[in-house]
């Protein structure tokens, strides 16, 4: 494409309308005559004066459009209004185009095109400080047409009508099919220009804009400078912008992962904070739990030692009073011996007086001292026999009276059995009782009568007693019933003992934040987190929280046992089922690095059931979204027919090709949520307490059992064999009483020396029977010491009772505030300790001492490891407690303030390992995946492929050059020298690249990079996590800029083999030095046009103050060079006193000149521009001539000279 006219309106002080260029065209005139505006006009359309491309005037030194001299600079706006100095042509502000019409280049297969821009523009300020300004500014293209000066401006008899900017669009849009209003927007505009030019729509910006500074840079040709800047800048080609964004990303994402690694080292230290936490607030409510177990051991101890005391002290009263009864029979026989004695030593005085009654007194005697050796053995049998009737019909009535539980109404048929004996037992009670017969035992003389009377009631008793006692004692009697019951019952009770044990496990599992999962499978986990706790094993369920509303219930129903599958770290499932087969352990792992994999890919539909459910565990979210992200809720149950996998609400469900009803919908289970698990806990705490409730009624029966067999085992058979014994004793005492009254004992007879043996045997029956009376004092003060002591004992025991009852009570409220407590069990270890004597006094108040102590310093440390926690923890995990080191050890408010805080801690324990720290795991796995991937696959090789392909650019124009000859000189780029600095960060991304490539290894791993780039890459992340953002981003941004990693350097090659580096050259002409920079920079100019490529492009540039320092056979070389060497339209301006020699070669010149006039404003003058058609072979010849004349006059005059 080459421009073929340019038009302009309203532009500076030249004159409006067309102007139209040849191939070759010249701008000449004297300076300051307008030159430099009519080119700044064309570049105001090749670059839409975007900041930092356009540079208006560029041949002038002094100043550029970014210089900060203090001097004025040339502006579009200055331009519109005319402004000179500080005058304005247009001083009332002005609508102004400048309008460019391309045509194709022979050969150009495209249309014309007219690339517009309007500008509008005012004046503010006063005085020397008015400024134009900016109103409006309109860039168009006109695809396929020519515009004409009469779209923008009409001549008229009131002067020029010039078309307002705001209103182009619509005109030229009215009159042209194809007009592109871009607006104000330069970047779309450049992006479309620079696209029509390549025979396309559009080019990317960086292309654009590259070939737009390209283009403006090569308007004014100055000295190269830096060979190596050269190349960099205006060669190779850099998109600096998109680099940014880049590395912005890739230093946010270097960051995230920094961030994300602070964060897991964060809920590492959290973690472990929170264990020794946990570990303390453990050892402390342990503490307590201990002292107030103690505590009721200690009270339940000795009111059981006072208990047995009291037992003993009864039985030693019992074991005293048979003792006391023995001995005091003991005492009455040897009264009666000495009785006898006594008598024996009458009667044998009475013989010895030759009394003839003394036979038969002593007959008497000796029958009646048989009678009462037989009454009282009978007697004493007698009371035996009667105790245990008194004791058989006393258990009979409470038997009786007792109103048997349900649970043992078997016991109801053998009371009948007692009720129904006990009628003929009932009237010994009112005759003979063990009392009775104790007095008459004991009475100093014997009433006959009432012995012979008790004797005949208790004739015949032995056969109701009998069957009375058969009642009690038969295989199916009361004690047989009694032990099949108390069996029964305790077999119940320990079967709920079993559910009780069951039930505190589950309240322990609940408050701990765990769901309601079969005990069997919590079992199995927990083996399994023990036996491999890095695999960080959890349930599905515990890990999963419903969304409101009422789909849970069927969703869990349909779900069934999956909701208890275990989840695992993905690198850990392989050993976690060779753990649960080693060991037997019936758990199924989710394919958790399976189900991360396929996650991605899954687009999940609107009704899935997936999105009631929710879970911040990376695994348990994938495992939900591959497996029942299928699974859609379905409004009825016909849709069931044509879904693959759906539930109502209902529960009916479709699965596996095949239509089924969730089984007892309303017997599910709830396990997900906080709410399931609390409502569980509610149902726990409630069946707990049914089920202890169930215990203590059976404990009340045992003991209302074992009370029964107690007493029922305790009965005797009663004998009253020796009734008729007694009658006949009475009756032989009250005969021999009446004979030894009838007798006449008038003859004694005796001999002396059996008197004496009786008087000694008196004597020594008189020595035991005063040592009896003794130990009967006795042991009558045994029984009174005895008697004391079950006093006192009986006094303190109500209050022992009442202090067992109070530390009963205190270790139950700490029961119901630790649902993981059992007061059973608790209970039956202090049983254990009791019955073991486990504890003395003295060592059980020392280690109540040192529990306390243990406590209060655990809590103690809790306060300085909350303070620290804290310190570090985000703020959704910081724990808020108010604790106090307890001034009473284990008091139940602490002991409650504790397992909150413990709950607490359980609670961030649960979502800080549990989901934290996995989920923080697989962000920064994913993260340093995504950032290797991103650096690597862009990054990296994008720096290594830029480096490449910038080679690749060099080569071509390298090539491209070595075709063009400028006289003897050919110019060659070298990059052959690579900066050492930059080769290491080269040879990186070549190895990160190869890495990535390979799909192996990870970009932090240092045992995938020899150690020179470790130390490249930590080098690089240092500068990436740099706290200066702005510092690193320009750091990475000069590493990534590929045209710093090599040194560039132009030869020049001459024909005779000289060869010089051209930055090294400063022994030639200047216009030996100009030379190359025409050469290079068109080559820079022509190279970023794409001039090289396959394809249109654009093949017209403008020169500015042109060949200043060149000679003529230079200057035209150079022309040659640009028209036949690169094909391009050449608009070439310089004053008129250096342009004659050049005319030649072009076509068309314009003519600039100042000319005085009325109606240019503030300003007294216009530009008027002379176009001429230049003739190119014509001209030769008179220059020719007039060189052939000029050499004539010179050898004239040379040699007139010489003759002189």
């Amino acid at each position: 494409m080459k421009l073929k006219k340019l038009i302009l309106v309203n532009w500076g002080h030249l004159r409006s309308g067309e102007y139209p260029f040849g191939n070759m065209t010249l701008l000449t005139g004297p300076t300051g005559s307008g030159k430099s505006t009519i080119l700044d006009a064309v570049q105001t359309v090749m670059t839409a004066v975007y900041q930092g491309i356009f540079s208006y005037n560029p041949g002038q030194e002094e100043s550029s459009q970014g210089s900060r001299n203090g001097k004025s600079k040339r502006t579009i706006w200055s331009y519109v209004t005319g402004l000179e100095d500080n005058l304005f042509a247009r001083p009332d502000g002005a609508h102004g185009y400048v309008v460019a019409v391309f045509a194709p280049d022979e050969g150009d297969k495209a249309e014309p095109f007219t690339a517009i821009i309007g500008a509008a523009a005012k004046i503010e300020g006063t005085g020397s400080k008015r400024q134009p300004v900016q109103e409006r500014l309109s860039l168009v293209l006109v695809d396929g047409s020519e515009c004409s000066f009469e779209d923008f401006a009409i001549q008229s008899e009131r002067g020029m009508e010039v078309v307002p900017v705001e209103d182009i669009f619509r005109k030229l849009d009215i009159k042209y099919k194809e007009v592109i209003n871009h607006r104000d927007n330069k970047r779309e505009y450049l992006c479309q220009l620079y696209g029509r030019f390549r025979g396309m729509r559009a080019v990317s910006f960086p292309e654009a804009s590259a070939a737009a500074k390209a283009w403006s840079q090569s308007i004014a040709v100055r000295p190269i400078g830096s060979v190596d800047e050269l190349v960099k800048t205006q060669i190779l080609e850099h998109d600096a912008e998109a680099q940014a964004s880049q590395i912005t990303e890739i230093s946010r994402m270097m960051r995230n992962i920094h961030d994300l690694r602070k964060v897991g080292e964060r809920l590492k230290n959290n973690i472990a904070k929170l264990g020794v936490i946990a570990e303390k607030l453990d050892g402390s409510t342990r503490a307590a739990e201990e002292i107030r177990m103690l505590s009721l051991y200690k009270a339940r101890n000795s009111l059981q030692i006072d208990e047995s005391a009291e037992r003993d002290a009864e039985l030693a009263v019992e074991t005293a009073q048979e003792a006391l009864e023995t001995e005091v029979h003991k005492g009455e026989l040897l009264v009666t011996a000495q009785a006898n004695t006594a008598q024996a030593q009458v009667d044998l005085r009475a013989r010895m007086q030759g009394v003839p009654a003394l036979v038969q007194k002593t007959n008497i005697v000796q029958r009646a001292d048989q009678a009462k050796i037989d009454s009282r053995t009978a007697l004493n049998s007698l009371i035996t026999g009667v105790v245990a009737a008194e004791k058989l019909i006393a258990v009979s009535r409470q038997v009786m009276a007792t109103e048997f539980p349900h649970e043992v109404r078997a016991l109801d048929d053998v009371a009948s059995r007692i009720s129904a004996a006990y009628g003929g037992c009932a009237g010994l009670s009112g005759g003979v009782n063990s009392e009775l017969l104790r007095q008459l035992q004991q009475a100093d003389s014997m009433d006959y009568g009432a012995l012979r009377s008790s004797a005949r009631l208790l004739q015949g008793a032995d056969a109701q007693f009998g069957k009375l006692h058969a009642a009690f004692a038969d295989g199916g009697g009361f004690v047989g019933v009694l032990h099949s019951q108390h069996a029964l019952v305790n077999n119940a009770k320990q079967n709920a003992a079993i559910e009780e044990a069951k039930l505190t496990n589950r309240k322990k599992q609940l408050a701990g934040g765990l769901s309601d999962a079969p005990p069997r499978v919590y079992v199995s986990l927990t083996a399994l987190q023990d036996g491999l706790p890095e695999a960080q094993a959890q349930l599905l369920c515990d890990l999963v929280e419903p969304q409101a509303g009422e789909w849970q219930r069927v969703i869990e129903g349909f779900m069934e046992d999956a909701r208890f599958h275990v989840v695992v770290t993905p690198d850990f499932e392989l050993s976690a089922l060779e753990y649960c087969r080693t060991h037997r352990l019936p758990l199924k792992i989710i394919q958790g690095a399976m189900c991360l994999e396929r996650t991605a890919a899954i687009s999940l539909h609107p009704d899935s059931i997936v999105h009631e459910l929710k879970s911040e565990h990376p695994v348990a979210h994938a495992y939900l979204h591959e497996q029942f992200g299928p699974v859609l809720k379905v409004a009825e149950e016909q849709q069931l027919k044509r879904t693959a996998r759906g539930l109502t609400l209902q529960g009916s469900a479709s699965s596996e090709r095949k239509i089924f009803v969730i089984n007892d919908l309303a017997g599910v289970k709830l396990v997900f949520g906080k709410e399931a698990k609390r409502v569980a806990l509610e149902r726990a705490k409630e069946e707990y307490q049914v089920v202890i409730e169930f215990i203590r009624k059976k404990d009340e029966l045992l003991k209302t059992l074992e009370e029964l067999l107690a007493i029922a085992t305790s009965v005797t058979l009663p004998s009253f064999e020796q009734a008729e014994t007694l009658e006949r004793a009475a009756i032989a005492l009250e005969t021999c009483e009446v004979e030894l009254s009838r007798l006449d004992l008038t003859e004694l007879d005796g001999y002396a020396d059996a008197d004496k043996k009786l008087t000694e045997e008196f004597t020594e029956l008189q020595l035991k029977i005063s040592g009896s009376a003794t130990h009967v004092g006795e042991l009558r003060q045994v029984l009174k010491q005895h008697a004391t002591q079950i006093t006192q004992l009986k006094q303190y025991r109500e209050k022992k009772i009442a202090e067992v009852d109070a530390e009963r009570s205190r270790l139950s409220n700490f029961c119901l505030a630790n649902q993981a407590l059992s007061m059973r069990v608790m209970e039956e270890q202090i049983g254990t300790w009791i019955e073991n004597h486990e504890w003395d006094y003295a060592t059980l108040n020392i280690r109540i001492n040192e529990l306390s102590a243990e406590s209060a310093l655990a809590i103690a440390d809790v306060y300085g490891l909350l303070v620290e926690y804290n310190t570090g923890a985000a703020a959704d995990e910081r724990l808020e407690a108010t604790l106090r080191v307890p001034r009473v050890a284990a008091e139940l408010e602490d002991y409650a303030q504790n397992l909150t805080l413990r709950s607490k801690v359980q609670e961030q324990l649960a979502a800080q390992k549990g989901i934290g720290i996995v989920k923080n795991l697989k962000e920064v796995t994913d993260s340093e995946q995504t950032f290797t991937n991103v650096f690597t696959g862009q990054f990296c090789m994008s720096v290594r492929e830029s480096v490449d392909n910038g080679i690749k650019s060099l080569k071509a124009l390298n090539n491209e050059l070595a075709q063009l000859k400028f006289g003897t000189d050919k110019f060659a780029i070298d990059w052959s020298e690579w900066i050492p600095e930059y080769k290491e960060y080269y040879d990186f991304f070549v190895a990160a690249a190869q890495m990535s490539a390979n799909e192996g290894g990870s970009l932090f791993a240092d045992d995938t990079l020899s150690e020179s780039h470790i130390k490249v890459r930590d080098r690089l992340r240092d500068i990436l996590l740099q706290t200066d953002i702005e510092s690193s981003k320009k750091e990475v941004l000069r590493i990534a800029d590929y045209r710093n990693y090599r040194r560039y350097e132009i030869w020049k090659h001459s024909d005779i083999g000289s060869k010089i580096a051209l930055s090294e050259w400063g022994t030639g002409s200047g216009g030996q030095l100009e030379t190359p920079a025409y050469i290079i920079r068109a080559a820079v100019v022509t190279n970023r046009l794409k001039h090289f490529e396959k394809g249109m492009n654009l093949k017209f540039i403008v020169n500015d103050e042109s060949f200043s320092k060149m000679d003529e056979r230079r200057s035209l070389d150079v022309l040659k060079f640009l028209r036949d060497g690169l094909g391009m339209q050449f608009i070439c301006a310089m004053p008129s006193r250096g342009a004659g020699p050049l005319k030649p070669e072009f076509t068309r010149e314009w003519n600039f000149s100042r000319v005085e006039s009325t109606g240019g404003g503030e300003v007294h003058y216009i530009t008027e521009a002379d176009e001429r058609e230049l003739r190119p072979d014509r001209l030769q010849e008179l220059w020719e001539a007039h060189r052939k004349m000029k050499r004539t006059q010179a050898q004239i005059a040379f040699e007139e000279s010489e003759a002189q």
